[in-house]
């Protein structure tokens, strides 16, 4: 059951790459500070590898299994996006339909069977195991924390009991065993406020203050469910990029600002506050919001909550610094162009967002990095779409900042789902679509493995008609195909090869793994496709209606696409094209010759030329465009239903003639014809 296992296993990734840069962080963060004592502090929380696997490993087994049998037990573990809400008042409905079928009324007794029958499926542990198995590794995750965490306390204890450092791992073990019985349910589970918040920040479910507004109107409203899927998650994710906003300097500096403000926290406004200067009751309330108490070491903890922020900082530093390298080399993209048609053509051509290029030549994601992920997107949007070669950095300003600024934060958010929603309140049929379409697909069971199983499958693209609920259905549950050709959907076709565009993967196998693999490949593009990726070229042959106005449908548009690249017209005008582009040369100022088409429009735009300003230039793509168009006009003729496109051209011309002569006989007559159809 590929969701059923592939989305655990993408969580079990996410919390193993959480729970392992918890101590990166913190030994980064000791180094800058130069504090020896908290460097031997984090080694005895987090070098303890073989004790952490012995303990947490049977801790996410036990609580996979309350999960599935007891989930009541857990109800403080389970996510609030996948918990399952109990019914409320149940036992007073029930007494109202066994009174009402006694009169011989059944139907309050049918909404109940229907309500068993669906709390059954939502607790079937089969069905189950997705939300099961990440609740298992939140458990591994908070295990994980238990024993760092009580490691900690006990370094503290013995550093007070041995004020000369006089110990060793024998009084290690024995305090060990002692501080590892504390802090346990009567039910076997872990319960302390520390662990918990570290467990909850690590799985990007945290109680934010916006989770808070917004869940209260979840509970009123439960169609909004439908829009706000995933809303406890998508704030704590808007919060952790925050956490790694990088900032430059000594010490980590003051440029840039945190959006949660935990940086002023434990560094001041200015980035400079020094640990001294912290009074006790700034450092108790500090600790109390991550879970700690002022027990113990209080200073210790404090440093090591500094030093955490301190390392995520120099995280969010390295990460856009090595943006900045890679995107100089062309190895590194990002979430895409402002230009939603040159975005197309990309799309179309094999590009694949928050990827870079290895050795090899092969394009890997780095989605699975998290809260740097985000941060190394958002650098390489700004120099995408900043330094483009097709308008200066003035030019279409606010269209580039809306664009980035959304990638960066409004899609990270609720803020990205309001759009659509808006779309639907408006009576926009394609929002209304993309809502019901997926919503109708999840109300039946195993929804995500249903389209994770066609992806791994075809992978293709797919043509969707606009507007057409079914289609989306379909669009998710393209594994019918093996069984039902003829209603599979057509494919997005690469106009310049004349193959199906598939970016999940060109075999089985592979498509397999990256379905499992966080750190996906995928294969570089084609030269002739880099080219036109490269110059960002924004022509697509749009098929949506023939030469005179007749509307394609989703199968002509594939194979009027499959016809421009068998007949291979525009591929040889590209490669000429390319040829001339390799050779065009331009003197700077500075009497500097830069050769290649793209180089030179860089050079223009970094020095403030606008489009107008280098017509010499727009040649290229002038001959693009030309060579694109004879093309689709070479092909309209030879699709198979020609003839019937033609007919149809013909009736609309005669409707138009009549209805302008006012000939309502041959109108009528026409429209009855159209009709017995």
């Amino acid at each position: 059951m590929l969701s059923a296992i592939g989305t655990p296993a993408k969580a079990l990734f996410g919390n193993f790459g959480g729970f392992i840069a918890e101590p990166a962080h913190v030994f980064y963060g000791a180094l800058r500070s130069g504090d020896v004592k908290q460097l031997r502090r984090a080694s005895w929380m987090y070098f303890g590898i073989t004790d952490t696997l012995q303990k947490s490993f049977p801790y996410a087994g036990r609580i996979f299994r309350k999960a599935s049998q007891t989930s009541d037990e857990i109800g403080t573990l389970f996510r609030a996006d996948i918990r399952l809400e109990k019914a409320k008042g149940l036992e007073l409905a029930e007494e109202i339909a066994r009174v009402a079928a006694t009169k011989g009324e059944h139907g309050p007794d049918v909404i109940l069977s229907i309500h068993r029958e669906l709390e059954a499926l939502g607790a079937d542990p089969i069905l189950r195991f997705g939300p099961n198995a990440m609740t298992a590794l939140d458990g591994l995750t908070e295990a994980t924390q238990k024993v760092a965490h009580d490691r900690g306390l006990v370094f503290d204890f013995l550093e007070n009991k041995f004020p000369n450092g006089n110990w060793g791992q024998k009084e290690f073990n024995e305090a060990y065993k002692d501080f590892w019985k504390k802090g346990w349910t009567e039910e076997g589970m872990i319960s302390q406020s520390a662990v918990e918040y570290s467990r909850r920040e690590i799985a990007l479910n945290l109680n934010t203050p916006l989770t808070k507004r917004l869940n209260p109107l979840i509970k009123k409203f439960p169609i909004l469910r439908s829009i706000f899927w995933f809303p406890n998650t998508q704030m704590n994710t808007l919060d952790m990029f925050g956490k790694y906003s990088p900032r430059f300097g000594v010490d980590g500096g003051n440029i840039g600002a945190n959006f949660a403000g935990e940086y002023s926290q434990f560094f001041g406004p200015y980035g400079t506050k020094r640990v001294q200067d912290f009074k006790l009751e700034e450092i108790r309330q500090i600790l109390a919001k991550h879970g700690e108490d002022m027990t113990g070491d209080p200073i210790a903890k404090f440093k090591h909550l500094r030093n955490k922020m301190r390392g995520r900082v120099a995280t969010g530093n390295i990460a856009v610094m090595g943006a900045w390298m890679m995107f100089s080399q062309d190895r590194i993209r990002g979430d895409g162009h402002w230009d939603r048609k040159v975005q197309k053509v990309r799309n179309g051509q094999g590009y694949v967002r928050r990827t870079y290029q290895g050795l090899d030549g092969k394009w890997r994601s780095y989605e699975w990095l998290g809260p740097m992920a985000d941060w190394i997107a958002t650098t390489v949007n700004v120099l995408d779409n900043f330094e483009s070669v097709s308008t200066t950095t003035l030019e279409k300003f606010g269209k580039k900042m809306a664009f980035v600024l959304g990638a960066s934060l409004t899609d990270r958010s609720f803020l990205g789902n309001l759009e659509p929603m808006f779309g639907v309140l408006a009576g926009n049929s394609q929002a209304m679509a993309r809502w019901i379409g997926p919503l109708t697909n999840s109300m039946l069971p195993l929804g995500g493995f249903r389209n994770e199983l066609g992806k791994t499958m075809y992978g293709m693209l797919r043509e969707v008609e606009n507007g057409d609920i079914a289609d989306m259905i379909r669009n998710r549950n393209n594994f019918l195909d093996i069984v039902d050709q003829d209603g599979a959907l057509p494919n997005v076709v690469d106009y310049i090869t004349g193959k199906p565009v598939n970016k999940q993967g060109g075999t089985f196998w592979h498509r397999l793994k990256n379905n499992f693999d966080p750190i996906k490949t995928y294969e570089a593009p084609t030269p002739e496709g880099q080219f036109l990726i490269d110059i960002e070229y924004s022509g697509l042959p749009h098929f949506n209606v023939s030469p005179k106005g007749v509307p394609y449908t989703t199968t002509e548009k594939e194979e009027l696409a499959t016809l421009i690249g068998q007949d291979g017209y525009f591929n040889q005008q590209l490669k000429s094209v390319m040829r001339q582009a390799e050779q065009m040369t331009f003197t700077a100022k500075n009497g500097k010759t830069i050769k290649g088409y793209r180089n030179i429009l860089l050079y223009l735009r970094k020095n403030g030329y606008t489009a107008e300003d280098v017509p010499e230039f727009s040649n290229i793509t002038n001959r693009l465009d030309l060579a694109l168009a004879t093309a689709k006009n070479k092909v309209y003729g030879r699709i198979s239903t020609a003839n019937e496109i033609t007919n149809k051209e013909r009736l609309k011309h005669q409707k138009k003639s009549y209805g302008v002569k006012m000939d309502m006989d041959n109108l009528d007559r026409i429209l009855e014809l159209n009709n017995s159809k």
